[in-house]
Parts: C-alpha cells; sequence; structure tokens
C-alpha cells in the first residue's frame, strides 16, 4: 500500500472514531462535510499521482535519448570535418598511420590516391589528396 493511501485511511478512520465520539450535531455535520471533501479529493489526487508517475517515465526515457544524442555527437566531432576539402596538408609529427586513423581511411588508400610507393615519406606542407574519405 502506498504511504498516501496509507495515511488517506489513516486519517478516515481518526476522522470517524472522532465524529462518533462526538455528542454535539453540529461538530459531527463538520467532521462528515469534512469527511467527503477528503474523498472528493482522493480520486482526483490519485489520477495526478498517476498522470505525475507516467510523465516521470517519460522524462527518464527522454533524458536517456538526450543521453545517447549526445555520445553520438561527441564521436562524430572527434573525426575532423573534411566536406569541402580534398586534401590534407601534412603537419610536423603526422605519420600516415595517423592521417589514415583520423581520416577513416586506409594507408594504402592514401598511397594509392597520392600516388607514393612504400618507400616514399611525407614531409610537412605536403598536401595529401584524401576525397575518398568523404562519406
Amino acid at each position: 500500500m502506498k504511504a498516501s493511501s496509507y495515511i488517506n485511511c489513516l486519517f478516515f478512520v481518526v476522522t470517524l472514531i472522532i465524529a462518533t465520539a462526538c455528542n454535539d450535531s453540529k461538530q459531527q455535520d463538520i467532521l462528515n462535510k469534512n469527511i467527503q471533501d477528503d474523498l472528493k479529493f482522493k480520486e482526483p489526487i490519485e489520477k495526478l499521482n498517476t498522470r505525475i508517475y507516467e510523465m516521470e517515465k517519460r522524462i527518464v526515457w527522454l533524458e536517456m535519448q538526450i543521453s545517447s544524442l549526445e555520445q553520438k555527437i561527441a564521436k562524430t566531432a572527434d573525426k575532423p570535418k573534411i566536406k569541402q576539402q580534398n586534401y590534407y596538408t601534412v603537419q610536423y609529427g603526422d605519420t600516415l598511420f595517423g592521417i589514415a586513423k583520423k581520416f577513416d581511411i586506409s594507408i594504402k588508400d592514401i598511397r594509392r590516391l597520392n600516388s607514393l610507393s612504400s618507400n616514399d615519406q611525407i614531409y610537412v606542407g605536403q598536401k595529401l589528396n584524401i576525397v575518398e574519405s568523404l562519406r
């Protein structure tokens, strides 16, 4: 039994006991009216509690959806955007492996697109064609 239902029942019983113990009919009428008022609000309150519970469930679901979208955004934000760029300019410390990983393209494809043999080295300032990494 929910705590609120338990409290409502307890309040109802206590009110009945007091009402039956009273000799004054005016006090009994006031107590009976209070009991009737409490019963009038019981059903709407239960409906509101149900709606609140449903809304809380919906909020939890929406929070999970937001978290999932944030994770997807974070993953895509990690990769460089090269939509308008067909070339990458080699920076100090770059390796073919690092560039391939950064742009989600294979080393073999970078070599093929740039006519590089396995013995060729890349150098700072060199422009590498990475057009096939656009997906």
